[in-house]
């Protein structure tokens, strides 16, 4: 999406070409990085990164992630993150079917090209469906539908913070400044957290314009220092999809939709944020 020119260019590249992608972050430095699977083996994962000139996807240089238990036969799945804080990687895997309540996470070394364990985390509550990392400072959250957690890389050293004050299910996160927005999957309400004062506030949801109903999990994410949102969205009266944004006015807590960013096309990204990132349309093959 190009917030100056109001319109989608899309890109296409061959199976063999795209990783099998399981998180996507960019980092301060305007580097876009994959978490991916490694085609041989489902126990190993490898940084891809996207080369901005070339328009392709790239092994990182980077050694890969290693197995998160060397349990013999573990059948263990795992939902994985990639996130980054103050210029280090870290690689956030959870027990998905929620049977342990367990986090287990590793922070890339660049200077051993190592991925060196850090501290884990037991989470109270095992049956959390939603669970997310995101960086805001120097600290890297996790946050649940139930419960939340800050981990200080300085002293390697997780702490509990108050939970989140949404009536349903927390569905996805972003952070912005030293503020986290949350909101869930109907996108009825919209909650900030405060990383300073440790409190939660209710802004608004959703201005449903009527009959329209959210298919597909919505995705904060923020560009040029606005909160913006993603809906996929259909109607009983159309059988095509809408692509809508809406961009999130903080003094008169209300959401403006950008009727020019709508679009008929969708992208699936299971397990992905939206993320931003300065592209260069010259080098992209518009399809």
């Amino acid at each position: 999406m190009n917030p100056r020119e109001g319109k989608y260019i899309s890109c296409s590249y061959k199976p063999k070409d795209l990783p099998r992608a399981t998180d996507v972050t960019v980092t301060s430095d305007n580097n876009i990085y994959i978490l991916t699977h490694e085609r041989e083996s489902d126990r190993q994962l490898s940084i891809d990164k996207y080369n901005h000139a070339g328009n392709v996807w790239e092994d990182a240089g980077m050694s890969s992630v290693s197995e998160w238990q060397t349990i013999e036969n573990d059948s263990t799945c795992y939902d994985e993150q990639l996130v980054e804080v103050d210029g280090i990687l870290f690689c956030i895997a959870a027990d998905a079917e929620g049977d342990s309540g367990l986090v287990w996470m590793k922070k890339y070394n660049r200077h051993t090209d190592q991925w060196e364990e850090c501290s884990l985390l037991q989470l109270d509550v095992v049956a959390d469906v939603y669970r997310e990392a995101l960086s805001c400072g120097s600290y890297l959250y996790y946050l649940g539908s139930i419960e939340m957690h800050r981990y200080d890389p300085s002293q390697d050293r997780w702490c509990k913070l108050t939970p989140p004050i949404m009536e349903d299910e927390v569905s996805t996160a972003v952070a912005m400044g030293t503020e986290i927005f949350c909101t869930d999957f109907n996108f009825s309400q919209t909650i900030l957290y405060d990383t300073e004062s440790d409190q939660w506030q209710k802004l608004q949801g959703w201005p449903n314009p009527g009959n329209l109903y959210i298919d597909n999990v919505p995705r904060l994410f923020v560009l040029e220092n606005q909160l913006h949102i993603v809906l996929i969205c259909t109607s009983e009266s159309q059988e095509e999809y809408i692509y809508m944004v809406y961009v999130h006015d903080r003094s008169a807590d209300a959401w403006r939709d950008l009727t020019a960013y709508r679009s008929n096309k969708i992208y699936h990204g299971f397990g992905c944020r939206c993320v931003a990132a300065r592209i260069y349309p010259p080098y992209l093959m518009e399809a």
